[in-house]
């Protein structure tokens, strides 16, 4: 996986699950900017909304097209950092958990704000139509993803 795919897995895991590694992950690639160009935040927005598609575990299966809050991560508590993270961190780095919740909340919210086209894509797939390219309008890119099993899984009628 490239850079940008292990971090939209990880944002997308973030959302889903909301796992105490996921902040701390998803909080480091913030702190350390890992993602600075307006270029690769738009590819990281495109491969998170990706994987929000076809990795989600919602129960009612609808990817939202608007993320102005996230719940998930408002529901977990120090009780899991402490228990989850803290006892595999460097006794040394200190970890502030309501810093990295406040920063990831808000870099999730300037991140995740999706062009129509984006928003189209994700309606599309809530529809059960899979249609990469609204998302991704790199050929190359398409082709790879054309494909992908989980997509086709997802999208099939019942």
């Amino acid at each position: 996986l490239s850079p940008v795919e292990l971090f939209a897995t990880k944002i997308n895991a973030l959302i889903g699950r909301s796992a105490a590694r996921d902040i701390y992950d998803v909080y480091n690639m913030v702190k350390h900017q890992l993602f600075v160009s307006d270029e690769e935040k738009t590819l990281l927005r495109k491969a998170t909304v990706f994987y929000l598609t076809v990795g989600s575990s919602r129960k009612d299966n609808a990817t939202p097209t608007e993320y102005t809050d996230f719940p998930q991560i408002d529901k977990i508590r120090f009780p899991q950092i402490r228990s989850q993270l803290l006892p595999v961190l460097s006794h040394r780095e200190h970890f502030d958990f309501e810093k990295a919740k406040t920063e990831v909340k808000d870099f999730l919210s300037k991140l995740l704000v999706l062009t129509e086209s984006e928003q189209e894509y994700v309606r599309e797939f809530n529809d059960k139509k899979y249609i990469p390219e609204l998302l991704f309008e790199d050929k190359e890119m398409v082709n790879r993803i054309k494909f992908h099993p989980m997509a086709l899984w997802k999208t099939r009628s019942r």
